[in-house]
């Protein structure tokens, strides 16, 4: 639990399964390359953190 007004620091790992979806198409799964953007916050309106990533 982390206390109002406490700071903490933590990594989140994502995978390349963060990153693909369903082709209903080819019935499999996906992953474009490209840009992606990941951002968070306590809401769309107050983005905190931003990060944009490459995928190849």
């Amino acid at each position: 639990m982390i206390k109002a007004g406490e700071t903490v620091s933590f990594n989140i790992s994502l995978d390349a399964e963060a990153f693909s979806y369903y082709d209903t198409e080819t019935h499999n799964w996906r992953m474009d390359p490209g840009k992606y953007e990941i951002m968070a916050g306590n809401s769309s309106d107050n983005i905190l953190l931003h990060k944009t990533i490459n995928i190849k």
